[in-house]
This record gives C-alpha cells, sequence and structure tokens, in this order.
C-alpha cells in the first residue's frame, strides 16, 4: 500500500489518467464477461474520455506556449479565419438545401446555420489534425529508439531523476489512436444532426426572416422573403412541413 501511495504521490495528471483508463477498461472486461454488457459498454466510454483527458494533459502546456508566440498567434487567427469563412460557405450552401431556394434574404439564418454547424467544423478539424500528428512528429516523439517493456510501462509515471521514460509514449500513441476513433464516431452521426440543422433553418427562416405582410399579392398565410423588388419567396407551413418557392411579386398597387 504505501508503495501505491507513493506511486500516486509522484505520478503526472497525464499518467495517472492513462492507468485509471486501463483499469476501468479491466473492470469492463470482467462486465462483458459476466453479462454486463450495458454496464461494460458504459465503461468501455469512460475509459475512453480517461485516455483523451490524459493525452490532452501532455498537449495543453504545448499548446499554450505556442499560443503564447507571435507565430502561434498569428497560425490561431489565420485558422479562426478559414474555419468562420468555411462555416458560413457551409452555411449558405446549407440553406440552399433544406429550403430548396435561393439563400440570399437569409442572412441572419445563414449566421444561425453557421454556428449551428460550426462543431463539425471543428471536429472535422481536429481529427485531421491527430491523424497528422499520427503519422508524422508524435510517433518520433513517443518512441524515439527506445524498446517497450512491460516494467518501462508500468513505471511510466516517473524516474527517480524526475524525467519520463518514453515508455509513456505507447499510452499517447493509445489515446491519440482513441482520440481519433471518438471523432470518426462523432462525425458518423453528422447526419442526424444535420437533418436537425435543417429542420432548425426552416424553422428559423419561415419564423423571424419572412414577412407576413407585403406589397404582393399573395395568397392569405402565406409569408414573404424578397431576392429582388420583383423576385420573392413564398412561405407556407401546412400538415406537410413548411415550403419555400421562388415566383415573380404581382404588385397590389400599379406604377
Amino acid at each position: 500500500m504505501e508503495c501505491i501511495k507513493i506511486w500516486f504521490e509522484k505520478a503526472s495528471e497525464e499518467a495517472l489518467a492513462y492507468f485509471t483508463a486501463i483499469a476501468i477498461l479491466i473492470v469492463a472486461v470482467l462486465a462483458e464477461l459476466t453479462g454486463y454488457s450495458n454496464f461494460s459498454a458504459l465503461l468501455v466510454w469512460l475509459t475512453s474520455l480517461f485516455m483523451i483527458y490524459g493525452l490532452l494533459s501532455f498537449l495543453a502546456p504545448k499548446i499554450v506556449t505556442l499560443w503564447n508566440s507571435l507565430l502561434g498567434k498569428l497560425s490561431f487567427a489565420i485558422i479562426t479565419f478559414l474555419g468562420t469563412t468555411f462555416c458560413l460557405s457551409l452555411a449558405e450552401q446549407g440553406i440552399n438545401y433544406s429550403l430548396e431556394v435561393a439563400s440570399t434574404p437569409f442572412v441572419y439564418t445563414q449566421s444561425i446555420v453557421a454556428l449551428l454547424i460550426s462543431p463539425l467544423v471543428v471536429l472535422i478539424g481536429i481529427s485531421m489534425l491527430m491523424v497528422v500528428l499520427l503519422i508524422s512528429a508524435l510517433p518520433m516523439f513517443f518512441f524515439g529508439g527506445v524498446k517497450l517493456s512491460i516494467k518501462g510501462l508500468l513505471t511510466a509515471a516517473f524516474k527517480e531523476d524526475g524525467s519520463k521514460p518514453q515508455e509513456i509514449g505507447f499510452l499517447r500513441l493509445i489515446a491519440l489512436l482513441t482520440f481519433i476513433t471518438l471523432c470518426v464516431t462523432l462525425l458518423g452521426k453528422s447526419k442526424d444532426y444535420g437533418e436537425f440543422v435543417a429542420d432548425i433553418t426552416r424553422w428559423y427562416a419561415f419564423n423571424f426572416e419572412t414577412e407576413m405582410h407585403t406589397y404582393c399579392k399573395v395568397p392569405e398565410g402565406v409569408r414573404v422573403a424578397y431576392i429582388t423588388s420583383d423576385i420573392i419567396i413564398t412561405a407556407t407551413n401546412d400538415e406537410q412541413g413548411y415550403s419555400f418557392k421562388v415566383t415573380t411579386c404581382e404588385k397590389m398597387f400599379a406604377q
């Protein structure tokens, strides 16, 4: 018990996260073998979260160091600009797909949709970054020609001189693969989220970016958005859902 106490006192946050994940995974395997499949599935997700937490504990100081540098701030600014532009462009296409009309009149809807799809864009960006790290810098940093051993894994939390042995790199590699797998799993469910965003798009465009009263002759209950003074989009909501159509404006008053 004393050895375990000393280990916990000297172990890093990263190492504790990895070994907690390993302990939970062992419990998950035992739960699966004893017939508690639902419980084991929850434990597997918990294992993944601890592995990712350990990886983030390792990466966070390096990200902060990069952020504090001029090059880092410039890089983050460029990434933010490109990400925002991509979100707005994707939102414009999403409006066109969801409403089946031109997205021109729906400026505020575009902002809402861009905000809703931004998590997907961030997730894609993180996935690409993790893959790049996996195939380039991190494997070389992790291993560096050092042979792995059981003893090295079990003592990966610390050395007497306070340095970290590179055996812990194997756990970082597993955490990185776990992170990528989680991102791919979440992206695989993006279709359902896309349908949710499409429903929000139709609802917001109909209720907040179309007008009830107009100078164009339209049936009662039909709302209107303007592409130009002569070309409009009519919007209706009935049992079949929201419907948007492009038509010409027949003005009430002849000019």
